[in-house]
């Protein structure tokens, strides 16, 4: 799942503290920091759609997406009725 926006370790002093306190808290690999953009950029629109029918109720979900609308909708096909608007 591509996006513009960054993703992955940033240079400031606390969000650097709280990964690795992460890393030691919850006895993850020692490469997490540095392989988290990688594995977060793997993950595709289709095991979005698997993980949100597996574990949850779609019959009522509502999400709010904002984005790029043509985008978003051939992203989130097949996820069940869309409503579009135009941000004023």
């Amino acid at each position: 799942m591509s996006s513009s926006a960054s993703v992955g370790p940033s240079s400031t002093s606390f969000f650097t503290s709280a990964s690795v306190a992460n890393v030691e808290f919850f006895s993850l690999p020692q490469d997490f920091i540095a392989s988290y953009p990688d594995k977060i950029g793997a993950v595709t629109m289709a095991d979005v759609k698997r993980v949100l029918k597996t574990y949850f109720c779609t019959d009522d979900l509502k999400i709010l997406v904002v984005s790029n609308g043509e985008l978003a909708k051939q992203a989130l096909d097949g996820l069940g009725a869309m409503e579009m608007k135009e941000i004023e």
